[in-house]
C-alpha cells in the first residue's frame, strides 16, 4: 500500500511526506518485528 501512496504524496506534498513517515515507521517494525500473520511479505522475498 506504502507503493500506491507515493503516487498521492507526488501530487500532494504535504501529504505524501506524513505518508512516507508512516510507511517507514511501519517497514522498520516489520523489520525489527515480523508479524507472523505476514509470513509472505514482498520485501523478505525480493531480499
Amino acid at each position: 500500500m506504502g507503493i500506491g501512496n507515493w503516487e498521492l504524496g507526488i501530487g500532494n506534498w504535504e501529504l505524501g511526506i506524513g505518508n512516507f513517515f508512516l510507511v517507514f515507521l511501519v517497514f522498520l517494525v516489520f523489520l525489527v518485528f515480523p508479524i507472523p500473520p505476514f509470513p509472505h511479505t514482498p520485501y523478505r522475498g525480493s531480499s
